[in-house]
């Protein structure tokens, strides 16, 4: 029936001329905006924005950040392709040869839970190293395709959280994997890289990490007869070293459990032999580590069953974070309570059970610039995590035990909806003027202590934020819509509302803050305390709410794929292949038509007015290529009869 169909319609009779030229152009036509509509829902654009066009961060919130009292040093190890279980522990199994190789993480977490954190840590597609350390450096999302000045280099031109260090005075110190030199080239003041090419090179460095990391972090000249070293640099070469100077972060890239992926796959005894090297490492890392510093330890991504990566399965984006400061992140308000005595045997914590709580990979950098003092990359959008300046212990969820602390003293009125500041402000107000507090005050000071300094890091953040998005909004117009708007005018709202309620409650705050404070003194007033506390988490839950609005818009832009745009490719690029079916056949039989110029006028309008009606005119292309097919339509039909 479909042969038959066609062969009616390309023996339609039609007058004869030089036509087939206009076919040929709106082929050309056609497939163009077909591939345009494809590539543009697949291969998704987004624009570096140059610091210069931005705000400096140092003016971020600078009214309410109160003086830097977290650590002052940092070591952060990036395990490539380390997945999310593989940091995990179950003493009861070991079924997969990556099970349980990390056991002195499970050990830290359960013997010194307040210096401990664990987290599924969740990367953005495409799961590939390169983007992901950009991401891990500038807190944005890189799509496929980043458009930036400099289309010839991987340098990264945005700002980061390596830049950032160096303005603040800080000492960068890396070793490991060579793509951290090609995208910040000259930016450490010392740098040991070694060449990451060769995927079947399971140890090369892995081994230039180990022989400089342990002695390089205490002062001391790495060992030239050290196994890595030699290994590294062979038995009869000297050893460099970064020398004399003192380092304040510390950046280790080991790159050898992701080409065991690749090779073998994570259920290969290599795995096994793997982790248990990084293992010992982390261990003997540990051992060193000052009480002024924070050891971050993370990947990058995942990897698949077969060891791949690069997509966005679960395997794929679900990476492992774990944090530890062996004095303590901030000077805790009060003693941390004693782990339970079979922990303090040393018995190994369950972790592959706790409810660990997944963190976006983009919020590590703004969490890490807050924790070292220094301004948030300004093209970061991620939000700083709650826990690291709560004081509140890792596997807990910190909206939940903040109402509870609060439910415990009497306020129960806390705001759910983050979109409604005005309502939910009103609400609280009221409860408080009428409510009867209980409780110590001790506890309450502890959160709102962790309150107060998280709060400060939120309002840089959102302030850092808004600006981004100001900028890109001008640098790539198409980029603001509505829902943008509604985000900047609810960020709007929320300064608004959250000034006058301070102006309205400032005795209460102030008089939290002195009986709070670590000087000696009277306890202070129960409903004092609690007041505060309540317009400080009002505060938290508002603006962690909006930044997570934030990073879902612009996930929508950047990450997520426009199926539709890439429908359409296909649709248009049948339609054109079938008005190229009709041509040829016709032409067999009666050689080339003539276009009717008022068929194809009146096709393209069709076209593009159903087009129009369907999508909106947002979809520029789409109207094109509807118009176009509409016009290919109208002027392959058959001639109107003369008049």
């Amino acid at each position: 029936m479909m042969s038959t169909s066609l062969s009616s319609l390309a023996s339609s009779p039609l007058p004869r001329a030089g036509g087939g030229r206009w076919v040929f152009g709106w082929q050309l036509l056609l497939h163009g905006v077909a591939v345009t509509l494809f590539l543009s829902g697949f291969f998704l654009v987004r624009y570096e924005i140059p610091p210069a066009e931005l705000q400096s961060g140092a003016g971020h919130g600078a009214e309410s950040s109160p003086a830097h009292a977290g650590p002052r040093r940092a070591v952060l190890v990036l395990i490539d392709a380390l997945r999310y279980d593989f940091l995990l522990y179950d003493n009861r199994t070991a079924a997969e040869p990556y099970a349980n190789g990390l056991p002195h993480v499970a050990e830290l977490v359960a013997q010194r839970p307040s210096e401990s954190f664990l987290f599924r840590f969740v990367a953005d597609a495409p799961t590939t190293t390169m983007q992901r350390l950009k991401a891990l450096t500038t807190g944005s999302l890189p799509t496929f395709v980043d458009v930036k000045d400099n289309l010839q280099s991987a340098e990264v031109t945005e700002d980061n959280l390596v830049d950032a260090l160096r303005r603040a005075g800080k000492r960068v110190w890396f070793f490991g994997d060579d793509t951290w030199t090609g995208l910040f080239p000259g930016d450490f003041d010392c740098a040991f890289a070694f060449p990451s090419f060769d995927v079947k090179d399971l140890h090369s460095v892995d081994n230039g990490v180990l022989c400089h990391a342990i002695p390089e972090l205490t002062g001391r000249a790495p060992a030239p007869t050290s196994p890595p070293c030699v290994a590294t640099y062979g038995p009869d070469r000297p050893v460099p070293t970064c020398g004399e100077g003192a380092w304040d972060v510390l950046i280790l890239h080991f790159l050898g459990l992701d080409h065991v992926g690749h090779r073998h796959g994570p259920s290969h005894e290599a795995a096994r032999q793997k982790l248990a090297q990084l293992d010992g490492f982390l261990r003997n890392l540990t051992a060193v580590l000052e009480e002024d510093t924070v050891l971050f330890v993370m990947g990058d991504h995942g990897m698949t069953p077969d060891g791949n990566h690069g997509g966005a399965s679960a395997d794929e984006v679900d990476a492992g974070l774990f944090v530890y400061s062996p004095g303590g992140l901030y000077p805790a308000p009060a003693p941390p309570p004693a782990p339970p005595a079979r922990l303090r045997r040393g018995v190994r914590a369950l972790t592959r059970n706790r409810p660990w709580r997944a963190v976006d990979q983009i919020d590590f950098v703004p969490t890490f610039a807050r924790l070292l003092g220094v301004p948030i990359p300004n093209s970061n959008l991620g939000t700083v995590i709650p826990e690291f300046f709560l004081g509140i212990q890792a596997g807990t969820n910190p909206d939940d035990t903040l109402r509870a602390a609060l439910a415990r003293a009497g306020v129960t009125a806390l705001a759910t909806d983050h979109r409604r500041p005005e309502e939910s402000l009103r609400d609280l107000e009221r409860q408080l003027a009428s409510a009867q507090f209980v409780g110590s005050p001790a506890p309450l000071c502890a959160v709102l202590t962790g309150l107060v300094r998280i709060n400060a890091a939120l309002l840089e953040n959102a302030a850092q934020v808004f600006e981004y998005l100001r900028a890109y909004a001008e640098r790539a117009p198409m980029f603001a819509d509505a829902e943008l708007d509604r985000l900047h005018g609810l960020h709007t709202r929320l300064e608004d509302t959250r000034r006058a309620a301070r102006a309205r409650q400032a005795d209460a705050l102030a008089a939290a803050a002195a009986g709070c404070s670590a000087a000696p003194g009277p306890d202070p007033d129960i409903g004092v305390v609690v007041r505060a506390a309540a317009l400080e988490y009002h505060d938290f839950v508002h603006y962690r709410g909006l930044l997570r609005d934030v990073v879902a818009h612009a996930r929508l832009q950047w990450v997520s794929f426009d199926l539709t745009a890439m429908a359409l490719g296909l649709a248009v690029f049948v339609g054109a292949a079938a008005c190229a079916l009709l041509f040829i056949l016709h032409t067999a039989q009666h050689g080339v038509p003539l276009f009717s110029p008022m068929l194809v006028a009146g096709g393209a309008a069709a076209g593009g007015g159903l087009a129009l009606l369907a999508l909106g005119p947002g979809y520029w292309p789409a109207l094109l290529a509807a118009s176009a097919l509409g016009s290919v339509a109208g002027g392959g039909g058959p001639s109107p009869p003369p008049f």
